[in-house]
């Protein structure tokens, strides 16, 4: 089962980039989104780290650029640091396409984005590079 959603929320809760791994309805994905960016701003608010666990199963990984929030949901049971060194690079690709990426770069240059995050992620799959 690798990462179940990747979400780019601004500070109040627009999604600026959304790519889900497996089947849900939109009241769903709304629902989630809601309930993500909640969580996620809560342990913002409260220093409590880059990492909270979200349901049984699952966890949240996420760290804050420019008031855009990159969040990757995974199984708690995968390696959290790995999915954590993935956002930096996401972000340092999107600097290097976009020369410093703002929240108007994400909503005008989408697809770029919608690119650089394939190269990232395969169907669910953490590509760093230096994997094979």
């Amino acid at each position: 089962m690798g990462v179940q959603f990747i979400l780019c929320l601004n500070r109040r809760g627009k999604v600026r980039l959304q790519r889900w791994y497996y089947p849900c309805d939109e009241e769903r994905r709304r629902f989630t989104i809601e309930d993500v960016h909640y969580r996620v701003g809560e342990a913002l608010a409260h220093g409590g780290g880059n990492t909270i666990p979200y349901g049984a199963t699952l966890k949240l990984v996420f760290k804050r650029y420019n008031g855009v929030t990159f969040i990757v949901c995974v199984p708690c049971l995968e390696n959290e640091l790995y999915y954590l060194q993935s956002i930096p690079a996401f972000v340092r690709e999107l600097d290097m396409e976009l020369e410093n990426v703002s929240e108007l770069d994400l909503v005008y240059n989408f697809h770029k984005m919608d690119a650089i995050l394939d190269r990232f992620y395969n169907c669910g799959e953490l590509m760093l590079k230096g994997d094979n």
